[in-house]
């Protein structure tokens, strides 16, 4: 077979766009889905760094639509550390995030109410109303970062839309969930770490057989 003729520098493996599907992404797929179809509200992703847990987790999430036969609005945010933590700097910071332009003068209740209506507007989209928030590094969230989400995701059910949290993190995020459970905090497991998936990566030499196969049977981008 003879071979493309590739500018360097432009394949996607070079340049990192691609995400190769392994079995233990179709795992977390499916256990995404279940979560969908269930209307859970929120789930843990966790697993030592440098695993592939956000790319995989954004590789499940692309293909709900075709499992679920319609459209699934996904928003994805970075958790930041705070010197000073305010709501005012988390809601803004998650706008920045959504591409969503502000005025940097406006204040919390402002800015959840801009994070609500454009989750409201996406999710209108979907015909099950539902929305998906992806929290990426939530080891860093605290009681008061998950308290701005209860926020929003009450203002949300009043509009008859539902929203899932899928946390994505490294393994102090399970230490974070017995903490929260330890001191009367179950509200917050409840509504964002009801489920949780712990992601390993490739363990076997058959699953690192099934994805050199990829190489050859899909192109795939993110």
């Amino acid at each position: 077979m003879k071979r493309p003729n590739i500018i360097p520098g432009t394949h996607p493996i070079e340049q990192g766009q691609y995400v190769l599907p392994t079995i233990e992404i179709t795992r977390l797929m499916d256990k995404i889905i279940q979560i969908i179809k269930d209307g859970g509200p929120g789930m843990i992703v966790y697993g030592r760094p440098r695993l592939g847990k956000t790319r995989a987790t954004m590789f499940a999430v692309n293909y709900l639509p075709s499992e679920l036969e319609t459209p699934i609005p996904v928003l994805v945010a970075d958790c930041k550390s705070y010197r000073v933590p305010s709501p005012e700097k988390f809601f803004r910071d998650m706008l920045s995030d959504f591409s969503f332009g502000f005025n940097s003068k406006k204040d919390e209740i402002v800015l959840r109410n801009q994070i609500v209506n454009l989750m409201h507007e996406k999710a209108e989209h979907s015909n099950l109303r539902r929305i998906v928030l992806i929290m990426d590094e939530a080891q860093k969230m605290t009681e008061w970062q998950y308290d701005c989400l209860i926020d929003i995701s009450n203002q949300l059910v009043r509009r008859n839309i539902r929203m899932t949290t899928i946390s994505i993190g490294q393994e102090q995020l399970v230490n974070r969930r017995s903490f929260f459970l330890a001191n009367e905090k179950a509200h917050i497991v409840g509504r964002f770490m009801a489920s949780e998936y712990r992601f390993k990566g490739v363990q076997a030499s058959t699953e690192m057989e099934f994805v050199l196969q990829s190489y050859d049977v899909m192109k795939l981008r993110i």
